[in-house]
């Protein structure tokens, strides 16, 4: 019996990009956010949800894209990863779909330095795969951690 994958899927620079529902908190409205000071290049900065600060995650310079100001428009995905929860900003969310593992091409590649879980092909549309535990590389975490502890302590 084939597995049936919950997924959600947004937009960022004209391409569709999806993360496992079971990651996803909520969506959010565009924010103000905070930046903080030597932080990983991917990070945007924060924002304080219920006195939790929550990294921003840079998607577009993650995924080598670029570099344009956070719009009102835009929205935020608040997601949990293994060891933190995290933001990440997308140009729009088009929904949730049940997709079978099946219908995922194995992704034994890398694109713009992410490791793609799996390309799932929809009539016309590409939709990129990604682990969200994977979007954050150890040292950017390291890196994160140490920056989040000075501004805590600040």
């Amino acid at each position: 019996m084939d597995t049936i994958v919950q997924i959600l899927i947004f937009q960022l620079n004209e391409q569709k990009y999806a993360i496992a529902l079971s990651s996803v908190i909520r969506i959010l409205r565009a924010a103000a956010v905070t930046t903080i000071p030597k932080a990983p290049l991917v990070i945007h900065g924060v924002i304080d949800l219920g006195g939790e600060m929550i990294p921003v995650v840079n998607l577009r310079r993650r995924m080598g894209y670029p570099e344009c100001p956070i719009r009102l428009n835009d929205r935020f995905i608040l997601a949990k990863t293994s060891s933190r929860t995290i933001i990440l900003v997308v140009d729009t969310v088009l929904g949730m779909e049940d997709a079978c593992e099946s219908e995922f091409s194995s992704a034994e590649s890398v694109i713009n330095g992410m490791e793609i879980e799996g390309i799932l092909k929809r009539e016309d549309d590409v939709i990129l795969i990604y682990d969200i535990d994977k979007f954050l590389p150890i040292e950017d975490e390291k890196i994160l951690n140490e920056a989040l502890l000075k501004v805590k302590n600040d």
